[in-house]
């Protein structure tokens, strides 16, 4: 059991709906990676973010952070791989968020810093943002005069945020421009509803590659990789993985592409399913 790697999504997943890990799940994850379980996790989130909500879980394994453009050691910070979009489509990209009056956060990273560079807060989903990133202490965050002040570091992800009738004209222009360059996601906040998200990363950052990043790192096979999702930016790895297991209020699309369909995140589902697994061992 102990040559098995485990790998599941946070939010809607390994997370309650709240977006907090219970105590139950905390305490059979550290019992069982003291005893050898290889276990991490693959997110959308930063990987402060992932610190915070799993403080407590003895992980020691990178985590693949932002969908699979880090590759990350979770206590360090340091990034094992990355996949960052090229100089000449950001300055692009910088021009089309700004023809379309929008503001993009930009994700980006230089030597041993992560960034989240802003410029103006434009509308309440922006706000909403900022002021969770504040609370969380979020040392990334940097307000800047002009994205030309961004330029000396490897961007990762653009991200912009509002009503889905306004954001969407944006979003079907840079689609159709970089459809086959880009990963381009267009969706609602799980933790803001109403507010949607547009968010742009290289076509190589995506939990596929993630997977593969730590499978190299790890010296694994992907034949012993399971993994544990909920949402569309899963099935990239769902299709990596030799088994994926999809949460009972997994997308259609989603559930599709599972070998295993288990229960509800509110129920501890992923490690209920790890546990029955490595209790064999």
């Amino acid at each position: 059991m102990i040559d098995k790697l485990y790998i599941s999504d946070l939010d809607g997943t390994l997370l309650k709906t709240e977006g907090v890990l219970s105590e139950y799940s905390k305490t059979s994850l550290n019992n069982m990676l003291s005893n050898g379980l290889q276990f991490t996790v693959a997110s959308a989130r930063n990987a402060g973010s992932i610190r915070k909500v799993l403080s407590g879980v003895n992980l020691t394994l990178p985590v693949i952070e932002i969908n699979g453009a880090f590759l990350t050691n979770i206590e360090s910070g340091k990034h094992y791989a990355s996949h960052t979009i090229n100089d000449a489509t950001r300055k692009d990209l910088i021009s089309i968020f700004l023809d379309f009056n929008y503001s993009p956060f930009i994700t980006a990273y230089s030597e041993n810093r992560d960034y989240l560079f802003y410029k103006t807060i434009e509308n309440e989903g922006v706000n909403w943002y900022i002021t969770n990133r504040e609370m969380a202490n979020e040392d990334r965050l940097v307000k800047v005069k002009d994205y030309a002040e961004t330029l000396f570091t490897d961007t990762i992800c653009f991200t912009a945020m509002d009503r889905k009738k306004k954001l969407q004209p944006l979003f079907h222009f840079i689609q159709k421009k970089y459809r086959a360059q880009l990963v381009i996601s267009f969706f609602e906040n799980w933790y803001s509803p109403g507010w949607y998200w547009l968010t742009i990363h290289d076509s190589k950052a995506t939990k596929h590659n993630g997977i593969l990043d730590l499978v190299s790192y790890t010296k694994q096979t992907l034949e012993n990789v399971t993994v544990f999702g909920d949402q569309i930016n899963d099935l990239s790895m769902f299709k990596a993985a030799s088994r994926s297991v999809a949460v009972e209020s997994a997308t259609k699309e989603l559930r599709k592409h599972a070998t295993h369909i288990i229960g509800s995140n509110e129920n501890d589902c992923v490690v209920k399913f790890i546990e029955k697994e490595f209790s064999k061992n």
